[in-house]
């Protein structure tokens, strides 16, 4: 009987503990099962913001293209228009508003994607006016400006620039909800090895050095080694992007941004932009005096009928003979039987993306085959897209973001065709303008 006992008593705590297993495999399996149900939810989220930044890419893409033929019909009247002030100023303003909805489509797709700039030749004055202009329309705060016309010019992504000034005109204007002055200047800079430790992640050599001040109420100390970090927000209704944004737009343009601020006296947020003092930019009059002096043939391939009036006229009008081709096959054709005819072309314009056709990449790569001398010019509206950024890691001279003015259009022919041709040795030009 005591052995019976012993085995009931045994056989019970192995039932027990079968029993005790039971539950916490169930548990287990439980927890599998939810935490597989949360990943499939993630990879549905994932596919789907995978989605929106394909269909984004897309819609921006068409959309550049509507602008750029807007764009190239009102720079051209611009141009053309009699000296009258009032038809100027409303052309000017429409080709304004028709850069900031560029400027609009860049910052959807760094929304949805993570690109580096795509960088131009820019007037750092530009692109301050048009942002206080635009920041602060219709506010009661007052602005100064100091914007010496000796600015050195910069390679900036105009879009992101814009958007890191706007965001800190609005944070300015926050900060003074009674209204008050926000004062901006600008200076070119020159920095050694002796340069200030809040700057000794910039490389020696030429900056423009922003400050936007503003007459607010400060920030305090414990929250000014902070105010970068994303979603890290003082403000009732902030959201903590704002200043993050601009931190990585900046790191991404090699610059540099940080704050000084005292509490009841103000802010002042400083920027540091990597200056190109050795190039110019081209101005609208200079665009017009240089019109009638331009020569040189030139190859474009663009598929979108909308764009092919435009481009030719406002070529034309430039001074250039312009062949028009539709897809890489027929350039190639084209671009082989100037050659052997003893025609050639002074630069190819070359669109990135052909839909059913060969694009820009490919065709690229094909003309080097033919031409290791080739002047090749991307054009797109992927602005962010990878060969439009890194052009010349791809055989390309230059680029060209759509939607583009006269001007810009002008100024990346001139320097393409003035640098010399390169040596049959490499594939790449030598981009030493």
């Amino acid at each position: 009987m005591q052995e019976i006992q012993v085995e009931l008593e045994t056989a019970t705590t192995t039932i027990e503990q079968l029993h005790q297993t039971n539950a916490v495999l169930t548990q287990l399996v439980l927890h599998m099962l939810n935490e597989q149900q949360q990943i499939e939810e993630k990879l549905i989220k994932i596919n789907q913001l995978e989605s929106a930044a394909v269909m984004t890419g897309g819609i921006a893409h068409d959309f550049n293209n509507i602008l750029t033929t807007i764009l190239g019909n009102v720079s051209p009247a611009k141009m053309l228009a009699p000296k009258d002030e009032n038809l100027i100023k409303r052309l000017s303003n429409a080709e304004k508003a028709t850069l900031r909805a560029q400027d609009l489509t860049r910052q959807l797709l760094n929304m949805t994607t993570d690109n580096k700039p795509a960088k131009q030749l820019a007037s750092i004055r530009e692109v301050i006016q048009e942002a206080v202009d635009f920041s602060l329309r219709g506010s009661t705060v007052r602005y100064e400006l100091s914007l010496p016309k000796g600015l050195w010019p910069a390679e900036i992504d105009t879009g992101q620039i814009n958007q890191v000034m706007h965001n800190l005109i609005i944070n300015a204007e926050h900060a003074m909800p009674h209204g008050g002055v926000i004062r901006i200047h600008a200076v070119n800079r020159r920095l050694d090895d002796l340069r200030p430790a809040n700057l000794q992640s910039l490389r020696p050599g030429p900056y423009i050095h922003i400050a936007i001040q503003d007459s607010g109420t400060g920030i305090e100390a414990d929250h000014l080694q902070h105010i970068f970090t994303t979603y890290y927000t003082t403000k009732a209704q902030g959201n903590g992007l704002g200043l993050a944004t601009a931190h990585v737009i900046m790191k991404k343009h090699q610059g540099a941004i940080y704050a000084e601020s005292e509490v009841g006296i103000g802010a002042t947020f400083h920027l540091y932009l990597p200056a190109s003092p050795a190039r110019h930019v081209v101005s609208q009059s200079g665009t017009e005096r240089a019109m009638a002096s331009n020569t040189g043939r030139i190859l474009i391939m663009e598929d979108d009928d909308t764009l092919h009036d435009v481009v030719v006229s406002t070529l034309n009008m430039l001074g250039y003979e312009v062949i028009l081709t539709r897809d890489g096959h027929e350039t190639l054709a084209t671009y082989q039987q100037a050659q052997e005819a003893g025609n050639p072309f002074d630069a190819v314009i070359l669109d990135l993306t052909i839909p059913g056709g060969m694009g820009g990449r490919k065709t690229v790569t094909e003309l080097l085959a033919i031409d290791p001398q080739v002047k090749a010019i991307v054009a797109s509206g992927y602005a962010t897209d990878p060969v439009l950024v890194n052009f010349e890691h791809y055989g390309f001279c230059s680029g060209l973001a759509k939607p583009y003015r006269a001007q810009q259009l002008h100024q990346v022919l001139r320097d393409v065709m003035e640098v010399p041709a390169p040596a049959a040795t490499t594939s790449l030009c030598p981009h030493q303008y």
